[in-house]
């Protein structure tokens, strides 16, 4: 599990801090908290890399407040919640929006319209205000992560330390930075770095998110029915139905059913409107809908091991 909310708010906090509430200060400013369901992860679910929503982070209150609905919606969903590093301004995130969905009803093209907004907001990066990310995969090495600090402090960069923040994430690390010489960075890497640790330069992403929270190894969600695991993707072990002489109306309806399109339709719509209403899991009404959401994913599971099984014995 990789839980980073208090390291988000020291970053923050180092990059200027943020209003209290939504009703006092600036709310020009904003960071965005991403939730994304990683191929990888879900290796048995359609779509390699799915956007599931934005949280839209104006004041330390908002981070508060969605902090554990955030960290449930993972759980539930095996989700990862991404964050940017920098943040933006909505005035100017506003009229690009405006422009592009000016742009878009010239060419009468509406698909996904609604999405202009979160488009926009993805695509914005203030550059009067930048940090990067640089990405270190497959290492926790700490002496490794501290020598590649001091390298990006022999750059070039116009501040007086470039190095902001070491955030961990599920694999290595992420250092985030504010612009330096990236190009002596990769030219002179192997000489200074490469031939001590033999390792390749590190991307340098100009625009991207560090890792908020994961708990993909937690343990599934107990059910009081049944043993089938939750997870979306997991194996479920269960004695399938054996069909005798012609199909019944069950096993044919179980051969045509298209159970990853349910399972992605109860994630993508019923849950994201459930995650609308703040402390959805605190409300019992809500807590009683999660659940039949889950027991419906539990039964496709079973109709996606019954399908295979049926494609095996023909």
């Amino acid at each position: 599990m990789t839980d980073n909310f208090q390291r988000y708010k020291e970053l923050i906090t180092l990059c200027g801090g943020l209003p209290d509430d939504n009703e006092k200060g600036n709310l020009d400013r904003y960071y965005v908290v991403e939730l994304i369901r990683r191929g990888k992860d879900n290796p048995d679910l359609p779509a390699a890399n799915y956007h599931f929503r934005n949280y839209y982070i104006y004041s330390w209150r908002d981070l508060d407040r969605y902090e554990q609905e955030i960290k449930q919606v993972c759980n539930m969903l095996n989700l990862r919640a991404y964050c940017s590093v920098g943040s933006k301004r909505m005035s100017q995130v506003a009229l690009d929006t405006l422009v592009e969905s000016a742009r878009r009803i010239a060419a009468h093209d509406y698909k996904r319209f609604y999405s202009i907004f979160e488009s926009c907001s993805g695509k914005y990066l203030d550059r009067s205000d930048q940090r990067w990310v640089v990405d270190i995969d497959d290492t926790k090495d700490e002496q490794l992560v501290r020598y590649l600090c001091q390298y990006i402090r022999a750059m070039e960069s116009g501040y007086d330390d470039p190095v902001v923040y070491v955030m961990p994430t599920r694999t290595g690390q992420h250092i985030i930075t504010r612009p330096f010489n990236l190009k002596r960075f990769q030219d002179d890497f192997s000489e200074v770095i490469g031939n001590r640790y033999a390792i390749e330069p590190p991307t340098v992403k100009k625009n991207h998110l560090t890792l908020l929270y994961e708990n993909l190894n937690s343990p599934d969600v107990a059910d009081p029915l049944d043993d089938i695991t939750l997870r979306p993707g997991a194996t479920v072990t269960l004695p399938l139905p054996q069909p005798q002489g012609e199909p019944k109306p069950l096993l044919m309806a179980l051969d045509w059913c298209d159970a990853d399109l349910v399972r992605l339709v109860l994630s993508d719509k019923i849950v994201s409107l459930l995650c609308q209403q703040n402390g959805f899991m605190a409300d019992p009404e809500m807590r009683r809908l999660a659940s039949a959401i889950e027991r419906m994913s539990k039964i496709c599971d079973y109709i996606i091991e019954y399908q295979r099984s049926n494609t095996k014995d023909k």
